[in-house]
């Protein structure tokens, strides 16, 4: 964990203490072997999730209409891979360990969900308020209204990169153990809004 900025903000660096963990494993005598989901939501078929995190807290921040706008690269791309997905992949892997063992590998949807389809999907909903998007180049968070940058700072700047990365996951690792990728796509990221919503963690009825 690193802290970021003149307002002390924790910030957890997952891809630095990722590596760290990785190497610290590599050099240990046990039996291991690594997976490494993309963006878990809600699962399959209804978007069902026990508690709205990650994601969904920023889902959350964005559609809320306390931040006016917000920067991003239309051809950024995010995956979304459901839970159920990653419970099966790590329960098949552990009864596997032998052939795999030792090894690191990608959980993660066969379709990506880029920053332009991201946008599109969200102005589906009509009871969620959609900021506007600005090219990184663009944005300057001092143009905010105090309190939007407050809260953007707070809940949206730590997700930042989710809308500008352009990476891209392997997926042919959990083929050797029969898995699949699960489709993902524009289409999960419906149904994870679509539950949010029914369970009032989205949309205006959450407020009221």
């Amino acid at each position: 964990m690193m802290w970021s900025g003149s307002t002390r903000r924790l910030v957890v660096d997952l891809e630095r203490t990722s590596q760290i963990g990785w190497i610290a494993i590599k050099r240990t005598p046990v039996t291991y072997c690594i997976l490494r989901p993309s963006i878990v939501v809600g699962r399959r078929g209804d978007g069902r999730i026990r508690e709205f995190k990650q994601i969904y807290v920023l889902l959350r921040a964005l559609t809320d209409g306390k931040v006016s706008a917000i920067p991003g690269e239309y051809d950024a791309v995010l995956n979304l891979v459901p839970c159920d997905h990653v419970a099966e992949a790590i329960a098949t892997v552990a009864c596997r360990m032998a052939s795999v063992e030792r090894r690191v590998m990608h959980v993660a949807a066969r379709e990506d969900v880029s920053f332009l389809d991201f946008s599109n999907v969200l102005a589906e909903y009509p009871a969620l308020r959609v900021p506007r998007y600005l090219g990184s180049r663009s944005f300057d968070v001092a143009l905010l209204e105090p309190l939007e940058q407050k809260y953007y700072r707070k809940l949206v700047e730590p997700y930042g990169s989710y809308f500008t990365r352009r990476v891209r996951f392997g997926l042919g690792g959990l083929d050797c153990v029969g898995l699949k990728a699960p489709a993902g796509g524009a289409e999960l990221l419906r149904e994870i809004i679509a539950y949010a919503e029914s369970a009032r963690y989205l949309g205006r009825q959450c407020y009221a």
